[in-house]
């Protein structure tokens, strides 16, 4: 009987962090997407001007703490503005996002990746810049920070000894709690 009722008292633990996360998640996105429609209506975004979209862009990262960087990119894929100066050609998950954002021509979500800098799990979303005449002219993304899950796992009042661990489809954890320093990044492809 006590079993039970502690196994029951688990599970409403797991399903209200469940809920919190997707409720967080949901919100993280909306602001995204509502901070990405702006991006691509600014005049610095539509010149392609690095000298002054910059300056802008690193401005709006540094008041953001679970974005990772702020972008513009052409629609092939080019980055032409970053809030973080880049030392490495975008990865795959970010020119990934760029193309579904700018094939959709709508804000899209991509997958979940490992920052190759930080080791961090990352999602990236976009949106397109159109022209006046609705042509793609370019496309601009933000690099969300998904560390914020295993913040919320810490504080969350779970019994001693509990693990969550949270996985994309491909069966890649991109949030474990405790110690995801060792997990995140690993993949378990036989995990259904």
């Amino acid at each position: 009987w006590y079993r039970q009722l502690m196994m029951t008292g688990i599970q409403s633990e797991l399903l209200r962090w469940t809920r919190l996360a997707a409720v967080d998640h949901a919100q993280m996105l909306e602001g995204a997407q509502q901070l990405l429609a702006t991006l691509a209506k600014l005049p610095e975004i539509h010149r392609r001007d690095p000298a002054t979209c910059q300056p802008l862009l690193a401005q709006l990262l540094s008041d953001r703490p679970f974005y990772l960087n702020l972008g513009a990119a052409t629609p092939e894929g080019q980055v032409f503005c970053s809030a973080r100066p880049l030392t490495a050609p975008v990865d795959d998950a970010v020119r990934g996002g760029l193309e579904r954002a700018v094939h959709a021509r709508a804000f899209t979500v991509g997958e979940y990746a490992i920052d190759r800098a930080g080791g961090r799990s990352t999602v990236t979303a976009a949106s397109p810049v159109l022209g006046a005449a609705g042509d793609v002219q370019a496309a601009v993304f933000v690099e969300l920070d998904m560390s914020w899950l295993h913040q919320l796992a810490a504080e969350t009042d779970l019994p001693k000894g509990t693990v969550l661990m949270a996985m994309d489809r491909r069966g890649t954890i991109f949030a474990r709690y405790p110690d995801p320093e060792r997990w995140v990044g690993r993949s378990l492809p036989e995990v259904p």
